[in-house]
């Protein structure tokens, strides 16, 4: 299923500056998303329902027009096909439903998508939700008025309400962590360990769990032998004029792709992060025969491979260590604010848009002109080990577009 713009197409001799389509899977027409969208064009409006309580105490429905932008109207054709990609998935196996009989779905399925779907499900905030409830309601106002379908009273319930209100304010959270605010973190840890894990998410943008793919020794991968940190150390050591050093994270560590293990890809460390790792090793790393670099115990002879939520786990006890400095007044003026809902998470996203930034400013291309296929954006996959194909490529992109805009204006405040 896909969703497709034409910029300024003629229909019966009118132009249009755009019109969206509505396609199956082979290319055919969903009908009736795309009329609808095709009416929404071409008239500059969509329909409102509204109740009137007449003299004898019958409550009829009316229509009201109200006019509407191009924006509006791409709202609300995003919102839509969303609902029927969602429509397409659920009904799989299921006899009574299929997109071929959504326009007359009941009152319940369609409140059970915005409610149980977008904002307990997919943790949608409160803008978003009231946007689905806006497109759908247009959407199913349009199929009663042209007699295709029944009026619809699409809600957000009160739960739902209290739930999207929550989501909006984790969402709201800058995803950000500025260079001065991740060395606070740094500086902040009990030990090497814990300072040389928030320095792998911050500096090489890996996930909590990725962590654990990290070799003393040497290592065979698919058939390959493969660098284990020790052989980096002597690198460093022969080569002091070297700034990089590639190492390989194997995919049986990232994330999950079903049982299939995530993607495998190389990680390019400074020379000052290998040597923070160094320096662990020699000082503080316990004295075990296990290949695995970081180990939870410090004790002589012992030592266990960190397990995957270690990273977090250090985040968040750093992170209170904070929040108790900064509503003490003890953390440096013109430092970002410490946040409850930062994580772990967000030190990758912030590698992640570091370098984002970086490969723009070298090739000279403008932020807002990265497209999800552009050379920038497959360079960023590759060093995170994102997938830009499927349905959260776009969004992906939209990231860090949207980081990069919340770095620089962090830089301009901080």
């Amino acid at each position: 299923m896909n969703k497709i713009t034409l910029n300024f197409s003629s229909v019966n001799g009118e132009l249009h500056e755009k019109l969206f389509v509505f396609l199956h899977d082979d290319l055919s027409i969903i009908l009736l998303p795309t009329l609808f969208a095709f009416s929404m064009v071409k008239t500059g409006s969509y329909h409102r329902k509204v109740f009137v309580e007449k003299k004898n105490g019958f409550v009829n429905v009316e229509f009201k027009v109200k006019s509407i932008t191009y924006n509006t109207i791409n709202e609300i054709a995003s919102q839509l096909f969303s609902y029927i990609s969602w429509v397409q998935q659920y009904s799989i196996g299921k006899h009574q439903i299929s997109l071929e009989n959504h326009y007359n779905f009941p009152e319940i399925l369609i409140n059970h998508y915005v409610n149980e779907v977008l904002v307990k499900e997919a943790k949608k905030g409160s803008t978003s939700a009231e946007h689905a409830v806006m497109a759908l309601d247009a959407y199913y106002t349009w199929l009663a008025k042209t007699g295709i379908g029944t009026v619809k009273n699409i809600y957000i319930k009160p739960t739902a309400i209290v739930a999207a209100r929550k989501n909006s304010r984790r969402r709201n959270v800058i995803k950000y962590l500025t260079p001065r605010l991740r060395s606070e973190y740094y500086r902040e840890c009990d030990s090497l360990l814990d300072e040389c894990i928030l320095r792998a998410g911050g500096g090489l943008g890996i996930r909590s769990c990725e962590n654990r793919g990290f070799f003393l020794n040497d290592f065979s991968y698919g058939h390959i032998e493969r660098k284990g940190l020790m052989t980096l150390f002597k690198e460093a050591e022969l080569h002091p004029e070297k700034q990089v050093f590639e190492y390989f994270l194997s995919g049986e560590f990232s994330k999950s792709k079903g049982q299939k293990g995530g993607e495998s890809r190389y990680l390019y460390l400074s020379r000052d992060l290998l040597l923070r790792f160094k320096l662990y090793f020699d000082t503080e790393r316990s004295k075990s025969n296990k290949n695995t670099f970081f180990l939870t115990s410090s004790c002589a002879w012992e030592g266990y491979p960190i397990g995957p939520r270690q990273g977090t786990n250090i985040f968040n006890k750093v992170k209170k260590k904070l929040l108790i400095k900064q509503k003490k007044g003890l953390i440096q003026p013109g430092i970002q604010i410490v946040d409850e809902e930062q994580s772990y998470h967000l030190l990758r996203h912030s590698a992640g848009t570091d370098c984002f930034y970086d490969l723009c400013e070298r090739n000279n291309i403008q932020v807002d002109d990265v497209t999800t296929h552009s050379a920038v954006m497959l360079e960023v996959a590759k060093l995170l080990g994102h997938a830009l194909t499927g349905r959260y490529g776009p969004e992906t992109t939209k990231l860090y577009i949207r980081l990069t805009r919340e770095k620089l204006s962090l830089e301009e405040e901080l």
